[in-house]
């Protein structure tokens, strides 16, 4: 009797970590299918050249009011902000490093509707930082 008890507590255990082990990696899995089908902008910042990045919206929405972030960044080209950021749209922008600081990333802030009250969204874009001492001095 002792035996069958065990045996009954044991499956019992094993169905219960199974379940809490499902519960807690199906939320990821959902935000991971979330993330590859999202139908709003996708923002994606490319190193073209030793100070030239070009900010994409590779999403499948516009952005609306869309603020650019540069931080202590020196911005020769590019805005910072822009109106209707549309599918496959590309900003192009010089940005030079400060000489006191290093700045690692910019931050990107939108809507998705056209009269901004929705609440902003926004993301963290890294920057290429120059690491070649021949692209450093334009060799």
């Amino acid at each position: 009797m002792v035996v069958v008890a065990a045996l009954g507590f044991a499956l019992w255990a094993t169905w219960y970590v199974r379940r809490t082990v499902t519960a807690v990696t199906r939320p990821e899995q959902a935000s991971t299918l979330a993330e590859r089908i999202w139908p709003g902008a996708v923002f994606g910042l490319e190193h073209v050249s030793h100070h030239r990045y070009v900010l994409r919206n590779d999403g499948n929405d516009t952005a609306y009011g869309v603020r650019v972030d540069v931080r202590n960044l020196v911005r020769h080209e590019g805005s910072i902000i822009v109106d209707r950021f549309p599918p496959g749209h590309a900003e192009r922008y010089m940005l030079i490093q400060p000489l006191e600081l290093r700045v690692s990333e910019i931050t990107v802030s939108w809507h998705d509707r056209p009269d901004h009250l929705d609440a902003p969204r926004s993301v963290r874009l890294p920057l290429h930082t120059v690491t070649d001492p021949y692209e450093r001095h334009g060799m």
